[in-house]
């Protein structure tokens, strides 16, 4: 696993914790709630009753304004301090080798070290004993839209020392080990790479491009092959079983009539 992305909005559906040997995933559970994130759930809403006691949302039709209580779509209508927390934080493997009471995090650039300490200990009862940080900064490049030389937004990590010692499980290297935990798209996505590179192999080898007909056919394509062929040599009839409006049948009755006049 290279990296654990974690959403403060999401904690209550699961949680990680960190340990000796690595980072333990669990289950998710609803009877255990995070201390942290109820007492900001009450005072939020606490907070946002007498929000709306002081500003009543207001329905505007043709000019003219009712008062009657409407709720709060979306966040970004609220103010910034009655708004959910929604910040990523990735555990990332360290680039250079760090002793095991330290572990390095990507974090928004408005992060500061309160909010790191006070985030692993209210949401997984993690203490540090110090915080360091720095901003990397990334090489310039083209934009895709104005084509111009820019350089684009930093990265922050921080570096928590950690009061139990936290190691990185080795990463699997067998293919085995990794294939299993893939998807079907990632399967499909993975083939046509391949398919991809062997293409452009052949073309650097041969000069020869490959084109569709000279590609193996997949079962969708073979299957839609042997239905055209027995549409073509009579085997079968056109059928799709699906029942036909009446009024379809009186237009195909009157249109036979009158063919055969």
């Amino acid at each position: 696993m290279q990296e654990l992305i974690v959403r403060w909005s999401s904690l209550v559906s699961g949680w990680s914790r960190m340990s000796r040997t690595g980072v333990e995933l669990q289950t998710p559970i609803s009877n255990l709630m995070i201390l942290g994130v109820q007492s900001f759930e009450r005072k939020r809403e606490k907070d946002l009753a007498a929000h709306r006691s002081r500003n009543p949302p207001q329905i505007r039709h043709h000019g003219r304004s009712y008062g009657e209580d409407v709720p709060y779509r979306n966040e970004a209508s609220l103010p910034p301090s009655l708004r959910r927390p929604d910040h990523v934080v990735v555990l990332t493997r360290p680039h250079r080798p760090q002793p095991p009471q330290f572990a390095t995090f990507q974090v928004p650039l408005t992060f500061n070290k309160l909010d790191i300490r006070d985030y692993l200990l209210n949401a997984y009862g993690v203490s540090t004993r110090g915080v360091r940080s720095h901003i990397a900064q990334r090489p310039p490049r083209l934009s895709p839209f104005t084509g111009r030389l820019g350089r684009p937004p930093p990265i922050k990590y921080m570096t928590v020392e950690l009061e139990k010692p936290f190691a990185w499980p080795k990463a699997p290297t067998a293919p085995e080990e990794t294939e299993k935990w893939h998807s079907e798209e990632m399967r499909n996505r993975i083939a046509l790479e391949k398919d991809a590179d062997r293409r452009r192999k052949v073309y650097g080898e041969k000069g020869e491009l490959i084109t569709p007909a000279m590609r193996k056919r997949d079962a969708d394509r073979r299957m839609l092959a042997d239905q055209a062929a027995e549409l073509l040599e009579g085997r079968k009839k056109w059928e799709n079983n699906r029942e036909l409006d009446p009024r379809w049948r009186t237009a195909d009755a009157e249109q036979a009539s009158s063919e055969s006049k």
